[in-house]
């Protein structure tokens, strides 16, 4: 089930936004994950590409990093995923 609730962390990542809060490398972990548990690897990318533009602080956070190639080579996409 939690794994489903993707969705609703990309909507409270928005309203963070929204409200000038800043999300930490915390909070951006656990959005991968969620992304990944559902299977949602194009966002998890998309997630790990805005916390690389960000100056959000990664120090002890660099798991969510291996989390999107693991959710990407499940899916079928893992070479335009990969790819330069």
């Amino acid at each position: 089930e939690k794994g489903y609730q993707w969705t609703t962390v990309l909507r409270l990542l928005e309203e963070m936004r929204t409200r000038l809060l800043k999300p930490s490398a915390v909070t951006f972990s656990a959005a991968v994950s969620a992304c990944e548990k559902s299977h949602r690897w194009q966002w998890s990318l998309e997630l790990l590409q805005q916390l690389q533009h960000s100056d959000v602080a990664l120090a002890g956070h660099m798991p969510s990093h291996n989390q999107t190639p693991t959710a990407a080579s499940s899916s079928s996409s893992w070479s335009t995923t990969s790819s330069p």
